[in-house]
């Protein structure tokens, strides 16, 4: 697994095909990281911590101090298609302090929680119905198998 800011992705796609790992996984840290504080850099790692345990065991297990999650079925896995193009939307997401989090999936019907995060701009946020846009769309472009996309949506009453 590798660890980079967003500003590194082409750099480190790029030496990721050089040295021959093309199955490296990559862990987005929010950039910059050099002139950040320490607490803005634990928050940092904080934003992290369950991917990189998720990439590196395949398991997901509570950092300590945050709530624990719920274990994912096999279907739920970091490599399942819909988890890997979900990837980007979450590392977008996080700009604005929120993240997605899948919660189930069913036949083709994908069911996400929309999770706020410290210091989340809601109305920096895509709007429910765009979001759910967006997300079905990645799924496809991944070639996952979704038809539905059912979005809990902290915003929605």
């Amino acid at each position: 697994m590798c660890i980079i800011t967003e500003a590194f992705l082409t750099i480190a796609q790029a030496q990721q095909r050089a040295l021959g790992y093309p199955d490296l996984p990559f862990v987005m840290l929010e950039h910059p990281v050099a002139v950040a504080t320490d607490t803005e850099v634990e928050h940092k790692v904080a934003m992290i911590y369950d991917e990189c345990v998720e990439k590196l065991t395949g398991d997901l297990q509570a950092a300590p101090g945050l709530a624990a999650p719920v274990s994912q079925p096999v279907a739920m896995q970091q490599n399942a298609p819909h988890m890997e193009a979900l990837a980007p939307l979450r590392n977008m997401l996080k700009h604005d302090g929120a993240d997605l989090q899948v919660t189930g999936l069913e036949a083709s019907t994908l069911h996400v929680q929309l999770l706020y995060l410290d210091g989340v701009c809601v109305d920096c946020l895509p709007e429910h119905v765009q979001l759910c846009d967006m997300i079905h769309e990645a799924c496809q472009a991944a070639g996952a198998p979704i038809t539905t996309v059912l979005l809990d949506d902290p915003r929605q009453p």
